[in-house]
């Protein structure tokens, strides 16, 4: 389900997207034609669609710093049922990044 809507929404844009995932089988079953789930289906329609939209496999548990906060946001909104704004890959996504940025800076200064 996170697989299809990173799709959906990373095909809004024009540029190559890769979307990473450490879901082993969920990048096996999009490779695979004869998968009858419908859920692999809607991604193999969507990926056909948009050409520019890239998945990449990463191995979990492995120190990666992006995939470890990005599990644990996941576990956040299930069991918080929290709902994360999505950000423009540009312009928006950079102002929010210097903003987490100045804030942390202006914490380890005290």
């Amino acid at each position: 389900m996170g697989l299809k809507e990173a799709i959906i929404r990373a095909s809004q844009g024009n540029e190559i997207t890769k979307i990473w995932t450490d879901s082993l089988s969920s990048v096996m079953a999009v490779l695979d034609p004869h998968v009858p789930h419908q859920l692999v289906r809607d991604i193999q329609s969507l990926l056909t669609q948009n050409r520019n939209i890239l998945i990449r496999w990463i191995k979990a548990h492995a120190g990666y710093r992006g995939n470890e906060e990005a599990d644990t946001l996941a576990k956040k909104a299930i069991t918080e049922g929290v709902v994360m704004k999505s950000l423009n890959p540009r312009c928006e996504l950079k102002q929010h990044l210097q903003e987490l940025f100045l804030r942390k800076m202006a914490k380890s200064l005290g």
